[in-house]
């Protein structure tokens, strides 16, 4: 494999996490300022609920990213 090529995979591939990343994080911001008005129960309930979530939805975009760049090597 040249070595080039690895690099724009390997770049490539860390740019897609890092959007994915972003847009977990904006998603937790976006719902922290409601959660933390929250009496401690319910703030843990509701943080429990959205952390399954995005651990759902970014944790599959996640997966799909790394197997599309591992089976691109």
């Amino acid at each position: 494999m040249d070595e080039d090529v690895s690099k724009k995979n390997l770049n490539a591939y860390r740019h897609s996490i890092d959007q994915i990343v972003a847009a977990a994080r904006k998603d937790l911001d976006r719902a922290w300022p409601t959660i933390r008005k929250l009496k401690p129960e319910a703030a843990r309930d509701a943080l429990a609920d959205l952390m399954l979530g995005l651990t759902d939805r970014y944790g599959n975009a996640a997966s799909a990213v790394a197997a599309q760049w591992f089976e691109d090597l």
